[in-house]
């Protein structure tokens, strides 16, 4: 399920961004992949990160949001 967020994430994300977006997309991933959490990334980008993160219904941590 990860690997298919992640994959969406980053197709999605490749189409519709704009320059600077990419590093945003890139920690998004890491922090979907585990390899990075939420607080080791920049503090300028962390609002774009947690933006992407919620649109793949995701909380900081990369986990699934409680159902609605």
């Amino acid at each position: 399920m990860r690997n298919w967020l992640a994959g969406l994430l980053v197709s999605g994300g490749l189409r519709l961004m704009k320059g600077g977006d990419t590093m945003s997309v890139i920690y998004a991933l890491l922090i979907i992949k585990g390899l990075k959490t939420y607080a080791q990334v920049p503090v300028k980008l962390q609002p774009e990160v947690k933006t992407y993160l919620a649109a793949s219904d995701l909380d900081e941590n990369g986990e699934p949001l409680p159902a609605k």
